[in-house]
């Protein structure tokens, strides 16, 4: 980190000197021409000499210039493929999206996660690789009004109300905002996660075996470019 903002730092000091030089070539320039104007004998090669060299001076601030473009175009075409990278991960529903047993409602955000043996150009489907989905508003998964699951090692689910649910032969209150986790001898494998065939998501085939505060499910959004 130390190291960024000291090569940040140095650019930025670099490019006020080259300012600074430029302003300094122009004066000098400006005024030379203003005084060798009203000369009755010119210097001519004093005049010639002085000129070139400016001109050589010029050739610093016009680099830096060069540099500093190049370096904002690298970092616009960095940004805009990084953009279109989070187009395809973080997704908005522009419709309703049926995922195994729920139907996901527009408006819908959805992550989506890549193993290293499955490449962005082989999800032809969105919902291949589905990781996580936060909701416009609430939606019933096992019986449980949710704003938002996460796929894990379990089926995890972010309450809307206060629900009392069994676990371990007992009823327990699980608050709202709480995380209910799921799972069943049927919980998808990572192969299923990343096949065409969704009809493996059926929660309400699943049964509760955690609750615990876990601070909201993270589902990212992708940014706006320009």
């Amino acid at each position: 980190m130390g190291l960024g903002y000291g090569a940040g730092a140095g650019g930025f000091l670099i490019i006020c000197f080259a300012i600074l030089v430029l302003f300094i070539v122009i004066a000098i320039w400006l005024s030379w021409n203003n005084w060798y104007k009203k000369q009755k004998n010119r210097p001519y090669k004093v005049n010639a000499a002085l000129k070139i060299g400016l001109s050589g001076v010029l050739f610093f601030p016009l680099f830096v210039a060069v540099t500093l473009g190049l370096f904002v175009i690298s970092g616009l075409r960095s940004d805009y493929v990084e953009w279109q990278y989070q187009k395809k991960i973080y997704i908005q529903l522009q419709e309703p999206l049926k995922f195994g047993e729920v139907v996901l409602p527009e408006g819908t955000w959805i992550n989506r996660s890549f193993e290293t043996d499955y490449s962005l150009e082989q999800m032809t489907d969105i919902r291949q690789g589905l990781t996580s989905a936060r909701f416009p508003q609430p939606v019933q998964l096992a019986g449980f009004d949710v704003i938002a699951f996460e796929l894990h090692r379990h089926l995890l689910l972010e309450l809307v109300h206060d629900q009392t649910v069994m676990m371990n032969n007992q009823k327990e209150i699980c608050p709202a905002g709480w995380l209910l986790e799921l799972s069943g001898a049927d919980y998808p494998s990572t192969a299923q996660l990343y096949s065409l065939n969704f009809d493996w998501f059926t929660p309400s085939r699943w049964h509760p075996i955690n609750c615990f505060d876990g601070e909201g499910i993270v589902v990212l959004k992708s940014k706006n470019y320009l």
